[in-house]
Parts: structure tokens; sequence; C-alpha cells
């Protein structure tokens, strides 16, 4: 028994942890899903594996007998939900989360398995590309835009028509969740013919075609697991301004984007069944302007830090990284494990 089996509670294109999902069916071997929907899922043979990696919530996911349990999961404020350090603690032989204040939220709050760090990967269709000097300058979002606001697309908004009046300029907001955006903030976007709306699910190919037709790409996240479309604009070389705070910390340096730096947190909005889940941090949209104007006033230095940034993404978060990461952490369990050579997508 030398391979690996992963179970997903399903795959698609408009979830974080689907669309990993998706990415996973491309390159292992035994991949399955409870709710596959339109995507062809791989079916794991048990007999064949002697660890499982569940991907998503702990609560989705019951203990298999025999196998090496192990998690991938993470949390985007600075308290987890209430049932998961149980859950976590008497299902799972080690939980891995994608970065390092993501793994010390899980310890305060009474998760004792081993927790080990991996972070995310990136396909491999996002690589650097020199963008040309262009009469109009292009702001982009990519991201959900629902009310719970946890992507700081608000701020973004306040932030943009507040600090530019110029007409060369415009934001792409590209969501799936416009239908649950008030009438008035839908107005207010509709209203400003320099703001472009793009809904529904892309490809991994589409969203790269949008990098690399914008000049800054704009992420503040009130909380983020990871904060992978960041990390995606960070690989084509774009120039990007991001919150510093939990997922991001280990990505969002000032050699290599533009952070926004966290003065205080405040109580999270999230969805009732979540419980009490803490704070995250408060974005002041002043500080999302400056940055906006410093990246359209700077646009040659901006350039060079998202070469420097592209530079950095590939050494760190493509999927050799991923699996080499997996494979250590494998060993640490005392299992082996096969990595499956050259796959597709990377």
């Amino acid at each position: 028994m030398d391979e690996i089996g992963i179970k997903t509670h399903y795959f698609n294109k408009e979830d974080g942890y689907g669309n990993l999902a998706l990415k996973f069916l491309e390159k292992f071997k035994y991949v399955e899903a409870f709710k596959p929907g339109e995507y062809k899922q791989k079916f794991i043979n048990y007999s064949k594996i002697d660890t499982i990696l569940f991907l998503g919530r702990p609560t989705h996911f019951e203990k298999i007998i025999g196998l090496k349990n192990i998690l991938y999961t993470m949390f985007e404020t600075d308290k987890i939900p209430n049932k998961w350090p149980n859950k976590i603690n008497t299902t799972y032989d080690c939980v891995v989360v994608p970065s390092t204040e993501i793994a010390e939220v899980f310890r305060i709050c009474g998760v004792y398995t081993k927790i080990e760090i991996l972070p995310l990967f990136i396909m491999g269709c996002y690589k650097f590309f020199k963008r040309p000097i262009r009469d109009t300058y292009t702001f982009l979002f990519v991201g959900r835009m629902n009310k719970f606001n946890r992507k700081g697309w608000y701020e973004l908004l306040l932030a943009f028509t507040k600090e530019f009046h110029e007409n060369n300029v415009r934001l792409i907001f590209k969501s799936t969740d416009f239908v649950s955006v008030s009438n008035e903030m839908m107005q207010i976007m509709k209203n400003d013919i320099r703001i472009h709306l793009i809904d529904g699910v892309l490809t991994n190919e589409e969203i790269n075609k949008l990098y690399k037709e914008a000049d800054c790409f704009v992420l503040p996240s009130h909380g983020e697991g990871f904060g992978l479309p960041a990390v995606e604009a960070m690989a084509t070389g774009l120039p990007v301004i991001t919150t510093n705070f939990l997922g991001s910390v280990d990505y969002a340096k000032r050699k290599y984007c533009y952070p926004i730096e966290i003065k205080y947190l405040e109580e999270a909005f999230y969805a009732p069944f979540y419980g009490e889940v803490g704070n995250w941090a408060y974005i002041d949209y002043k500080d999302i302007k400056k940055s906006m104007r410093y990246c359209y006033e700077n646009q040659e230095k901006a350039r060079r830090k998202g070469e420097k940034a592209s530079i950095f993404v590939d050494e760190n978060f493509r999927f050799k990284n991923f699996s080499d990461g997996l494979l250590e952490i494998r060993k640490k369990l005392n299992v082996d494990i096969v990595i499956i050579k050259n796959p597709k997508g990377t």
C-alpha cells in the first residue's frame, strides 16, 4: 500500500475547497467527493491506500479505521468554531493548515492533534506576464461579494470611489455572489461607468486572462485561510494590495506586495451556523486608498515589485512544494507516499 486517497465534500469552481478539490482530481489517483456534481470523480480503492487526506471542514467527515486520517482545513478568524477542536482531536491523526498564523489559532483554540503547515499551490497557467503601459489603469478584485463582506469588497469600493475621479482608471469586480449584494450597493457600482462587474464561474485560464488585463490586484480581506487569488495574481507579476493577517502573513511581505497592516480587530460577521467565531481584521478604506494611489502613480516601481513576487511564488507555492511537503508530513506519520510525477496542469 503506497498511495494516498483524497476525500472531499464536493467538486466545484465557486468555492476555495471545491476548486482545490478539482486540482487534486487532476493530480492524484484516488479522489472522490460526497457531492461530485457535474464532475466525473475518481474512486478510492481502500485496499491500495494506507493514508487518507480529507479536504474541507472537520465536521464533514468521519474517521476511517485502519488508515492514517489527515485533515486539510483552514479558517479565517482568530477563533475556530466551538465544535471543531474536539472533532479534530478525536477524528484525525494530523491536521494540516496553509499558514503559520492559522496553525497558531488552532493551537490556541484547543487542538492538540499534530498540526502541520502546508501552503496551498497555484496552477501552472499562472505565470509571469510582462504588462504593457496602458491608457487605462485597471484595478482587479476576485472573490466573494456577499453580505458578510469577508473579502473587504465594500471597503475597496469606498476606497476607489473616494480616491479616484480620473476617467482613465477602472475597477473590475469578479464574483459569483452579486445576487446577495444590496440593491443600493449595486446601483452605486452600476452608476459608475468605470466599474465593471463580471459574474459567473470562470476557468483558471479565464481568470488568468483577467490578471493579464489588470495593472493592480486588490484583496483587502478581513480574514483569509490563505487567499489563493492574491498568490495567483502575484505569480503573474501583478502588483498586489492585500491584508497582512492570518492566512496571508506568509506572503504579504513588503518586498513582494503592498500589505494592508492591521491596527486592531473587530467582531467577525459570519453565518449563524458557525456559532461564535471571534474576530477578524478591521480594514480602514483610507489605507486601501493610499496603496491604490501609490501603485497608480508609481507604476514602474509596482511592476518591479510584481516581478519579485512572481519569482517568490514560483519558488514557494507550486505543486512541487505541496507534494514535497505532503511527503514530509506522511513520513512523520511513519507512512511512505508515492507522489505523482509531472501531473497534468503543472
